[in-house]
């Protein structure tokens, strides 16, 4: 014999779904988004005639060092060695330092009173929490035929040694 179900019965238990998939309000707002990953500075030294050109780049977020590949998407360039080989140095969370195997003076070739060489970064270097690097206009980025890489692909920078 089927017994029937009270009205009482089936409220309570259908209520109380009802209560238990209401409780807790509206769903949380998501976070901001993140600002976007990109260079602070960067700095190129030459200690003394003859020592390697040192290249520092400080960004605004840690970066992830193994995404940062020396002759790909971090090229010094200059005349005398169009991809100088080097050593990348982690320089704190957000700050890693470069350094050609070469002097200066082989990079940059003969060039006169002055010699340059440029400094070229590309956008698959990575925050630590994977966001792409970024440029704006303020990166101050060289333009022309002569660069080779623009925003928002990258950016390239001219540095002039005097001598």
């Amino acid at each position: 014999m089927k017994l029937p179900v009270s009205a009482l019965q089936q409220l309570s238990h259908g209520g109380l779904a009802l209560i238990l998939l209401g409780c807790g309000g509206p769903p949380p707002a998501p976070p901001p988004p993140k600002p976007p990953f990109q260079l602070v500075s960067h700095d190129a030294t030459v200690p003394a005639n003859g020592a390697p050109i040192k290249v520092t780049l400080v960004f605004n977020a840690a970066v992830r060092l193994n995404s940062i590949n020396p002759g790909t998407n971090l090229v010094v360039s200059g005349k005398g060695i169009a991809n100088a080989p080097g050593t990348l140095m982690p320089a704190g969370n957000n700050t890693v330092t470069f350094q050609t195997t070469a002097a200066w003076g082989a990079v940059t070739g003969p060039g006169g009173a002055d010699a340059g060489f440029t400094v070229t970064l590309r956008n698959t270097i990575r925050s630590q929490d994977g966001r792409p690097l970024t440029f704006v206009p303020s990166d101050q980025c060289g333009t022309g035929t002569n660069v080779p890489v623009q925003p928002p692909n990258g950016c390239s920078w001219l540095i002039i040694v005097p001598g």
